[in-house]
């Protein structure tokens, strides 16, 4: 509860013409720019503030941990953002995951929704097993097992990567129908 409270101040530390996000002890700040040299500029200017902050209150970030992403949607090839925390180059990615949902630089989400298929995948291979003809569960229990183990998981974050092309977000639309199929007994070749 302490260390709550007392991180909930981090936010206050960052510059105005950025933003950040915290979340426990997730934390990350964005700028927005025309142009990469004013935005890596920005950027180095919020991380310096927000690592006076942590200096002076007793904590401090992994660097491992740390990552940069340049977001872009244009085919052009732009050189590297170059950010120093504590004097330490911070590693440049072109995909992270941030509470669960896995971003890439075009924001197109499609590492996201591959990851998804197959943890849902995995779902529903339990869900098969629960669910047999012979000695399975009925379906009011499949169905509250969908919710739980599938569900939940395609309606975490999907406010995020709803706004991935409908070709991308089609992947996860046999999962929820094969799930559906499970919790009421129905073939496979039943029509969706």
């Amino acid at each position: 509860v302490l260390f709550s409270l007392k991180i909930n101040n981090i936010v206050k530390s960052v510059l105005k013409g950025s933003e950040a996000s915290l979340f426990v002890d997730d934390f990350a700040l964005c700028i927005r720019a025309k142009f990469l040299p004013h935005a890596q500029r920005l950027m180095q200017l919020c991380v310096n503030s927000v690592q006076d902050w942590i200096s002076n209150n007793g904590f401090k970030f992994s660097t491992s941990k740390t990552v940069c992403m340049h977001f872009c949607n244009q085919r052009k090839h732009f050189a590297e953002p170059s950010i120093l925390l504590d004097k330490t180059p911070i590693k440049v990615v072109t995909e992270a995951k941030f509470l669960g949902v896995i971003f890439d630089r075009t924001l197109s989400y499609s590492s996201h929704v591959n990851y998804l298929k197959t943890n849902c995948l995995k779902a529903l291979d339990i869900l098969k097993v629960v669910g047999h003809t012979d000695w399975g569960a009925d379906q009011k229990t499949l169905l509250c097992l969908y919710r739980a183990l599938v569900r939940s998981k395609l309606d975490y974050g999907c406010i995020v990567y709803g706004a991935a092309s409908n070709n991308i977000l089609k992947k996860l639309d046999p999962i929820h129908h094969q799930g559906l199929r499970i919790a009421f007994g129905a073939f496979r070749t039943s029509p969706v």
